[in-house]
């Protein structure tokens, strides 16, 4: 599929990136940070602080960097294609906020007046949120100049540099792509934008566009498992009808990884390699299996009526060997499972995360790819996993933020309740598919 975008080639994303490898690579952050705790107590540091990122300048007494003309830029053209990334959405407002997302995050911490928290860890966290908000901008702009798949891999290099040795520590996504993900999935009013970066994506070569699919129906399939049932209490014809967007991109990840299982099965690949693939599946599947299972396709699928045929194809295909696959894979009470994880938006998880390490002053070593996507392969992150949720429903229990009739969290970990969409998956497909 060619891509619908204009190729910008003005220089503005190699710019900006190697502002950032400079930035991010060498000392200059902990210089940065030295010298706002020296600046005579917390209250300037972080008076410091917002004002460096009102200004998108940051400076030592040796350098200076400055973003301002690049955010600017970048910001504008995707602000041109209906996304916002370093402002948040009111839903009271129904409008954008003023102020950027990092500088409401500085402010929220002023107002939460604690003294016992490592400062030094605080600055260096909140700096980080603000880095992670241009690279966020970079990696919806990797289109501009015509090098997408080049230009994802140095965003991926530049996180990496973001969440090493020389800042916080604090891991926020594993790579370019959740970074997108991540970035355009709070609320936007222009469907329109999505279908356009749905067809970017698919021009991407298979590795990138399995890493998208995966991130992507674990964002897309916790979103919609809280939204049946806190706002449209299991209705799907009305979580169809208010999700109009998310189902062409939802269709787009289980096709891509439909096509990974299948190439994976040709392979003969053992039950580990195929793991990731058929929990992505299962993830995206959970809200809504009647939408892929079941022709015609629903309405806000009826325009990709060709894809969703041949996805349908191969679910029926390999029926016997998926149902197998997708046991094995149900959550328990036991074990973390992402299948457990229900959340309005991602950025809801992100913000939970850094109002608790800011309240205690302590930096996080999961990743949101952890949360969404599971760790485990290594027992100690899958235990950390569990402590963490734990934590986030405890956040999310004390937080006035509540959606739906009945007030809803914006956070839920329940295995009992994925435990019941995925016996939903089963069923629907032994109803349509066999």
């Amino acid at each position: 599929m060619e891509a619908t975008c204009e190729s910008r080639s003005d220089g503005t994303f190699q710019t900006a990136c190697t502002v950032l490898h400079s930035l991010l690579a060498g000392d200059f952050r902990n210089q940065f940070i030295d010298e706002l705790i020296g600046s005579g107590g917390s209250a300037k540091a972080m008076k410091r602080l917002r004002s460096s990122m009102v200004l998108h300048s940051f400076e030592t007494a040796s350098r200076k960097f400055s973003l301002a003309k690049v955010v600017k830029t970048l910001d504008d053209r995707t602000r041109d294609e209906g996304f916002e990334i370093f402002h948040s959405w009111s839903h009271s407002e129904h409008s954008f906020s003023s102020e950027s997302t990092p500088v409401l995050l500085v402010d929220h911490f002023n107002r939460m007046k604690k003294e016992d928290q490592d400062m030094r860890t605080c600055l260096s966290l909140l700096l980080d949120v603000y880095f992670f908000h241009v690279l966020a901008l970079c990696s919806i702009r990797a289109w501009d100049d015509g090098r997408p798949q080049e230009n994802f891999s140095k965003v991926t290099e530049l996180l990496s540099l973001l969440q090493g040795l020389r800042g916080s520590g604090h891991q926020f996504v594993e790579n370019a792509e959740t970074l997108l993900v991540v970035a355009v999935s709070q609320y936007h009013p222009i469907d329109q934008a999505y279908d356009e970066l749905i067809e970017r994506i698919w021009t991407l070569d298979n590795r990138m566009q399995v890493r998208f699919a995966l991130i992507s129906s674990a964002v897309l399939g916790g979103h919609l498992r809280w939204g049946s049932r806190a706002m449209y209490s299991r209705d799907v014809v009305k979580m169809r009808a208010d999700n109009v967007g998310d189902y062409p991109w939802l269709l787009y990840s289980l096709s891509t990884l439909m096509e990974e299982y299948a190439r994976l099965r040709k392979c003969e690949t053992g039950n580990g390699d195929r793991q990731e693939v058929v929990k992505g599946l299962l993830n995206g599947l959970g809200p809504d299996p009647w939408a892929f299972f079941q022709t015609p396709p629903p309405i806000s699928l009826q325009s990709y009526a060709d894809r969703h045929s041949e996805l349908t194809k191969l679910f029926k295909k390999y029926v016997q060997d998926l149902t197998l696959d997708f046991v094995a894979c149900q959550p328990s009470g036991e074990i973390y499972s992402p299948l457990a994880f229900h959340f309005n938006f991602p950025h809801n998880i992100m913000n939970a995360i850094l109002m608790i390490c800011l309240s205690e002053g302590s930096v996080e070593e999961l990743s949101l790819n952890d949360l969404l996507v599971g760790a485990e392969a290594d027992p100690s992150m899958v235990d950390r996993s569990i402590e963490l949720v734990g934590k986030l429903m405890a956040f999310a229990g004390s937080s006035r933020d509540r959606v739906g009739p009945q007030g809803a969290k914006l956070i839920i970990y329940d295995p009992h309740v994925g435990l019941g969409y995925c016996n939903m998956v089963l069923s629907a497909m032994k109803k349509y598919l066999t």
